[in-house]
């Protein structure tokens, strides 16, 4: 691949606070730093009706001592807030209305989104449902899944492996379908060791480990890119040459 004429991949973040965590600052940073990507937005997405979050977590809830635990001495270093934002790009917050099926057209901001012809979205919350995300980026919305994809909106990360004794959970980048009744496209994944007395060991290595999935996918992209490019110039040089 030819990195004089290779372009960086312009990107947005998704959250779902205003705040970022340590492992989400660190992911960002290795993007960044890498040369190969450009940070241009960071984004905050509020569902409508977002006391649904809670209703949600009512599993959570039932284990309540062990989620105290967890959330107080068992809380994770890389999961700590920053407290000041280490990124000085433009911030946007989107209120996004409850209705299924709701196209990026019908919210405005959706709309500013999808013209920054940004290639790919690193989305740190849970699944957009409900909302139809085709289009807002060229290479789609890129979200971290953790354990069990099907059930990894219901609990925190880690938290149903421990629960279940289970010796190992697993970490998977995806980039969302555009269909979305079929599975996302597995970008990066990893399989994690559980410390079953120590849950922020647990977690600080299932998220260590994967944070630099969202690099890897881009620079296995742009290699593929790259080939592609390669194979596209030797065969025009075969026709001229024939």
């Amino acid at each position: 691949m030819n990195s004089q004429t290779q372009q960086a991949l312009r990107f947005a973040v998704f959250l779902d606070e205003g705040q970022v965590t340590s492992w989400q600052a660190e992911c960002i940073s290795l993007l960044v730093n890498s040369g190969l990507c450009h940070l241009e937005l960071i984004i905050t997405l509020i569902p409508a009706g977002r006391q649904s979050l809670l209703f949600r977590g009512y599993r959570v809830l039932r284990h309540g001592p062990w989620f105290a635990f967890a959330a107080t001495f068992g809380r994770s270093r890389a999961n700590k807030k920053v407290t000041r934002n280490p990124f000085s790009v433009s911030h946007l917050t989107i209120r996004v209305p409850g209705a299924k099926d709701v196209s990026p057209i019908a919210i405005p901001e959706f709309s500013s989104i999808r013209e920054r012809g940004l290639d790919f979205i690193l989305n740190f919350g849970p699944s957009i449902s409900g909302i139809s995300t085709v289009n807002l980026a060229h290479r789609g919305v890129w979200t971290f899944r953790f354990g069990d994809s099907a059930r990894s909106d219901e609990y925190p990360p880690v938290f149903l492996e421990m629960l279940q004794r289970q010796p190992v959970t697993c970490v998977a980048l995806e980039q969302d379908a555009h269909d979305d009744t079929k599975p996302g496209t597995v970008l990066r994944r990893g399989f994690f060791p559980v410390t079953p007395h120590s849950y922020a060991r647990s977690l600080d290595v299932a998220l260590s480990g994967s944070v630099d999935f969202p690099l890897l996918a881009c620079q296995d992209l742009l290699a593929n890119a790259g080939r592609a490019a390669t194979a596209l110039e030797g065969r025009a040089i075969r026709e001229e040459r024939g």
